[in-house]
C-alpha cells in the first residue's frame, strides 16, 4: 500500500482559514477584511475532501475498506 503524501504547504494554508474564521468572530467590527471569515469554512470544507479523497484512494486495493475508513472515522471524532 503506498504512503499518503504530507503536504506541509495545507498546514499553512489551514493556518490561514482558522486566522480568517477567528478575525471574524473576534474583529469584524474594525475592519472591512475581517468580514472574510466565511471563505475560511471553505477552505477547510475543501481541505477535508481532498484529505478524505485521498485516503480512500490510497485504500482502494483493501477490501473493507469503506469500513476501516468510517472506523479510523468514527474513533477519530469520538475518542473513547
Amino acid at each position: 500500500m503506498p504512503k499518503s503524501t504530507y503536504y506541509v504547504t495545507l498546514d499553512g494554508l489551514r493556518a490561514i482559514a482558522v486566522i480568517m474564521v477567528f478575525f471574524q468572530h473576534y474583529g469584524a467590527g474594525h475592519a472591512f477584511i475581517f468580514g472574510w471569515g466565511w471563505t475560511g469554512v471553505d477552505i477547510f470544507f475543501v481541505l477535508s475532501g481532498f484529505l478524505i479523497t485521498g485516503i480512500l484512494y490510497d485504500s482502494q486495493s483493501k477490501v473493507h475498506r469503506y469500513r476501516d475508513f468510517y472506523i479510523r472515522r468514527t474513533l477519530r471524532i469520538f475518542p473513547l
